[in-house]
């Protein structure tokens, strides 16, 4: 299972790139925009960004930001298709509105649904590439097993920041994750060394094991 650091661009990602291959990975959300050739990325819309300082969706920087990907050497394993948070309905409406225009910049992409509170697997749309599980938690965390079944190989988690959540995604057949919350202060101990725990256990380095904190 691949882990998306957010943009984070320090040393220890590129050393975890090299050390870990395919766990590491990087996402970049409007108007951040810097792949690495050897490292994976995606695209994020920016939505939960928005949602979270109460401002509306910026449709033109998340053209602007497709653009980008378009022009770029190295192309993003997938992109999210903007989203309401909270509400699949509404998902369901953006989703209506931007694939198409999306198809239009760009057919070559993979382009991922944001499943969201109120979704099943059966309502993601049947052209969608991938299925991003976002969303609350008390939605999240109970579906993610469902969902993982049902797109296997192409189903990523949003806003994984703790190691038990990791460890419990990989388990649960998930493809990706990724986390913003990894470079920020614990206080005042950064988290991200944690993560060594997990790629070290999924290259089998280590007799590191974990009890999941979580009922499937």
């Amino acid at each position: 299972m691949r882990v998306y650091l957010g943009s984070h661009d320090g040393a220890i990602v590129h050393y975890w790139a090299g050390k870990y291959p395919d766990c590491v990975g990087q996402c970049f959300s409007p108007p951040q925009f810097k792949p690495r050739a050897w490292i994976p990325y995606f695209l994020d819309n920016g939505a939960y960004k928005y949602f979270a300082n109460n401002k509306p969706f910026d449709e033109v920087a998340f053209f602007t930001h497709l653009r980008a990907a378009k022009l770029a050497t190295k192309k993003p394993v997938f992109i999210v298709i903007p989203d309401s948070v909270g509400s699949h309905s509404l998902t369901s409406e953006m989703w209506d509105y931007f694939y198409p225009k999306c198809l239009e910049i760009s057919a070559d992409f993979k382009y991922a649904f944001v499943a969201q509170d109120g979704c099943k697997p059966s309502s993601v749309p049947k052209e969608a590439d991938w299925v991003f599980i976002g969303g609350t938690d008390t939605f999240k965390k109970p579906f993610i097993k469902s969902f993982a079944s049902a797109f296997l190989g192409r189903c990523h988690v949003g806003r994984v920041n703790n190691i038990d959540f990791v460890f419990r995604c990989h388990d649960l057949g998930v493809t990706s994750v990724d986390g913003t919350g990894w470079f920020r202060s614990n206080h005042g101990k950064p988290i991200y060394s944690r993560l060594e725990q997990y790629f070290d256990h999924y290259y089998g380095q280590s007799l590191f094991t974990q009890k999941s904190l979580f009922a499937c």
